[in-house]
């Protein structure tokens, strides 16, 4: 069955081509255009590679990847977390693969209408979507309605599970202070179930302001998937505490370079430019519940 993919971002698209090519995802979330972007950025990855100790999109996105992923999976592991809800999930395997893994477990992922449906419909075609595993839409940018992310918490969502929240790759998108307006919705939904975890990634300017190179490649990086230039947080400091004054209990700001022991990630001759974040809501009573 064929798709019209042609209104998919171009990072997502590009983003599903670096989990497809690294064994992490299925052909069918794969699209000729992502290939295309991926060889199209090439040379500017090697260039930048070369004068900032390894440093390319594709080691940048396998890093938020597997070390989010490793971080869900402690999570169920251990009980903490019910049900998963992945946000503007665009082409991501994450959901199926956890679907299937997690039989258990109850999986949510949410994008606009569109990519929703174009998420369902390919998922569908090729056998990846099982009983535990929806496709919704929705619009993180909503305080109410039936998009919002408050309208998930009973009809999609049980609020007597523990949730994880993922939004890979969202936070690049939007300035700082929309970026704490979707926290502060986040949190207030997690608090509606039974407490949760929350996994994002961001890099912040504090970290880049010595390192010309990682600058340039994050406005070059804009301007491929958005064509404007968004304002971080200014420190890791900063956004643990916009986490926390969301609504958040607890907020961690992970380096993915303390995770080369434990998962397959890169890791550069160079600081890390990303940071994984972790948050927790917990339990209204103080008891975990999965």
């Amino acid at each position: 069955m064929s798709t019209n993919t042609s209104r998919i971002s171009p990072t997502a698209h590009y983003t599903a081509y670096v989990w497809f090519r690294n064994g992490m995802s299925h052909d069918a979330l794969a699209t000729p255009l992502g290939r295309a972007f991926f060889h199209a950025f090439e040379p500017f990855n090697l260039a930048v590679s070369h004068i900032s100790g390894g440093l390319t999109l594709e080691r940048m996105l396998l890093q938020r990847h597997r070390v989010i992923d490793h971080l869900l999976h402690e999570a169920i592991g251990s009980g903490q977390i019910g049900q998963l809800l992945e946000v503007a999930s665009g082409l991501s395997p994450r959901g199926y693969r956890f679907a299937e893994r997690y039989p258990e477990l109850q999986v949510v992922e949410g994008d606009l209408p569109e990519m929703a449906a174009t998420k369902e419909r390919l998922l569908k075609a090729n056998g990846l979507l099982r009983p535990n595993h929806r496709i919704v839409p929705v619009n993180v940018l909503l305080d109410e309605g039936p998009r919002s992310l408050a309208s998930l918490v009973g009809t999609v969502l049980d609020p007597e599970r523990r949730t994880a929240v993922i939004t890979e790759g969202l936070p690049g998108y939007f300035d700082y202070r929309v970026v704490a307006e979707i926290w502060r919705r986040l949190a207030a939904m997690i608090r509606d179930t039974a407490g949760g975890r929350y996994y994002a990634d961001l890099h912040v300017n504090a970290e880049l302001e010595d390192l010309w190179i990682a600058r340039a490649f994050m406005r070059a990086l804009h301007f491929v998937t958005r064509g404007e230039r968004t304002e971080p947080f200014s420190t890791a400091i900063e956004a643990s505490r916009a986490l926390e004054n969301a609504g958040f209990d607890r907020a961690t700001l992970h380096r993915p370079k303390a995770f080369h022991t434990r998962v397959e990630v890169p890791v550069l001759q160079r600081p890390d430019v990303i940071r994984v974040v972790e948050a927790e809501i917990r339990a209204g009573d103080g008891t975990p519940r999965s």
